[in-house]
């Protein structure tokens, strides 16, 4: 931003259509159909389909120059492919979700009761003496929701209806309230042996694992889908998108199944935290075998409308993502099914 006479001269100007297409051009990006251009550019937007997954089309940056041969539907494709696929994985992270919230509210009702009153499963007393500072934010949020102490936040029909007829709103009530993050802060109060309990209850890996691993496992993949659900839903860069949590990917081996699913895997920085930790999060905290088989046919089947060439281009070499690892996942997934 620069001013000139005390007049705002923006560095990043707007320009119309017309004039985004000529810079396109201008930069080398190769368009045979200005009108269609300018349709993709009002169904994506500039800033959607240019400033995205660029680093692998771009021979120089700053000045900034397409490699030879890049069209306009090169960027549109690719554009297509990347929200079709946070589409299929979002989905199946929702799915996630519900069941670790169904999950750990039958945990509470069952250890610490059903009544949301004074003394009853929101007290402190309930939960780990260890992680106060979490239990005691956490109650107090839990409270608030139960009393509709939400600001402007609507929440549902159930908790309403519960809390005008019933003397208490259950844990399973309760959870359907909460974000992934507030249901993980829930998790986290809970004493230890009643998240191992819960870990082994969402976690599909063999039984090789000690309940330590298995904690260490859950813990870090059901926090790695909780940031890349909220990098899914703000439209988030797929090729740029990382979780902070970091996956070791060696304590996926399946000794036991002779799964595979990490074989071939290079154990690298970026695939603990990048769209291959997601992918290998979301097999095994899947416990609906035909939702999880759904979800890896949906994932082959819109990397099929692509071309070989194209396949690897784009999955590969701009999302980082290794073609073999669906088919080790489709066999993860039936071996899991028969043991």
């Amino acid at each position: 931003m620069t001013k000139s006479n005390n007049r705002f001269i923006p560095d990043k100007p707007f320009r119309n259509y017309d004039q985004q297409i000529l810079l396109l051009k201008s930069r080398g990006l190769i368009i045979k159909n200005e009108n269609l251009a300018k349709h993709q550019l009002k169904t994506y937007s500039y800033y959607d389909l240019i400033n995205g997954n660029l680093d692998k089309l771009m021979a120089s940056r700053h000045p900034d120059h397409f490699n030879d041969g890049v069209t306009m539907n090169n960027l549109v494709q690719i554009r297509i492919i990347e929200d079709r696929i946070k589409s299929v994985f979002l989905q199946q992270i929702l799915m996630i979700e519900r069941t670790f919230k169904s999950t750990l509210s039958y945990y509470i009702s069952e250890h610490y009761g059903v009544d949301s009153n004074p003394g009853g499963y929101l007290s402190k007393s309930n939960y780990s003496s260890t992680r106060s500072r979490i239990v005691t934010r956490t109650m107090k949020t839990l409270r608030n929701i139960c009393d509709g102490n939400v600001g402007n936040k609507i929440q549902g029909a159930p908790i309403k209806y519960y809390r005008k007829n019933h003397n208490h709103i259950p844990p399973w009530i309760l959870v359907d309230e909460l974000t992934l993050g507030e249901t993980i802060y829930w998790f986290r109060g809970i004493n230890g042996s009643g998240k191992k309990s819960i870990s082994a209850e969402m976690l599909h890996l063999p039984s090789s694992l000690s309940t330590a691993q298995q904690l260490e496992v859950f813990q870090t993949t059901i926090d790695i889908i909780r940031e890349f659900r909220n990098l899914f839903a703000h439209n988030s860069v797929l090729s740029h998108m990382s979780s902070r949590r970091e996956l070791n990917i060696l304590l996926l081996g399946d000794p036991i199944t002779n799964a595979n699913l990490v074989s071939d895997l290079e154990n690298n920085a970026a695939n603990s935290h990048n769209l291959v930790a997601c992918f290998l999060s979301i097999l095994v905290l899947s416990n609906d075998y035909d939702q999880l088989g759904i979800f890896l046919a949906e994932f082959e089947q819109t990397i099929s409308v692509l071309d070989g060439d194209s396949q690897k281009f784009i999955i590969e070499d701009i999302f980082h993502f290794p073609l073999f690892l669906i088919t080790h996942g489709k066999v993860f997934a039936e071996k899991l099914v028969l043991t």
